[in-house]
């Protein structure tokens, strides 16, 4: 049996770095490697670049929903840079038909934002 001083830690949590039980579960996958344990922390949203935060796949959508956004995203493409909008209102349906993707766009955005300010480390 392994010694309390050799773990290997698991978690698993929605997001690396955001706010709330994200922030806690970041930090104590840093304690857990400055004390020398394996920690990996597998995660639905992934912000960081850290090679220890394991990134959980979704299965790619294919409801109703997904074929509804992308089917009227196809019809707004021809008439993009024609009509004011058709280009934002193409991009929005084409983000709506993967929301876990745009998720992870949205928190790239915000991440950077966070690092400049040295609110988290990568």
């Amino acid at each position: 049996m392994e010694s309390l001083d050799d773990m290997r830690i698991l978690q698993v949590s929605t997001a690396d770095i955001a706010g709330g039980a994200e922030s806690v579960a970041w930090q104590l996958f840093q304690s857990y490697r400055r004390r020398g344990h394996d920690s990996w922390l597998a995660v639905g949203l992934k912000c960081s670049g850290d090679p220890d935060v394991l990134l959980i796949q979704h299965p790619k959508p294919r409801g109703l929903w997904h074929r509804l956004c992308v089917t009227i995203a196809a019809e707004l493409r021809p008439l993009v840079g024609r009509i004011k909008g058709a280009g934002r209102a193409k991009q929005l349906l084409e983000n709506l038909s993967r929301p876990f993707t745009a998720c992870n766009e949205s928190l790239d955005m915000k991440t950077s934002i966070f690092q400049e300010r040295g609110a988290c480390s990568t």
